[in-house]
């Protein structure tokens, strides 16, 4: 199994098309939709309509909990690549320095 990051939108997408279309039965439909659910009830109000926003431009047979899900998370776990770097010479820095360098820490 795969970090839910590394499947691109594009994946993702088909393969919600693909449940939609052929499920054999129910059951993958009504799990979809106690995905999409599911994420709706548990998420503020912002973070619903950041995604609403992205799920309802998708082609009908590209929605569902699959879909809603990839993007709820992407929007919440949204990180640039300027943070990724000031993240790593964060660590990079304390690892060499340790946490002493830092103002207003103790350590001790």
């Amino acid at each position: 199994m795969k970090h839910w990051s590394s499947f691109s939108m594009d994946h993702i997408r088909l393969f919600q098309k693909d449940t939609n279309e052929a499920a054999s039965d129910d059951e993958d439909l009504t799990s979809a939709t106690w995905v999409k659910e599911l994420m709706v009830n548990s998420s503020e109000t912002a973070l619903i309509q950041r995604v609403d926003e992205k799920f309802e431009k998708l082609d009908v047979m590209e929605q569902g909990g699959i879909t809603y899900m990839k993007i709820a998370l992407d929007e919440m776990f949204y990180v640039t690549q300027d943070v990724v770097t000031a993240l790593q010479d964060w660590l990079k820095t304390t690892a060499q320095d340790g946490l002493t360098k830092i103002p207003g820490e103790n350590v001790a």
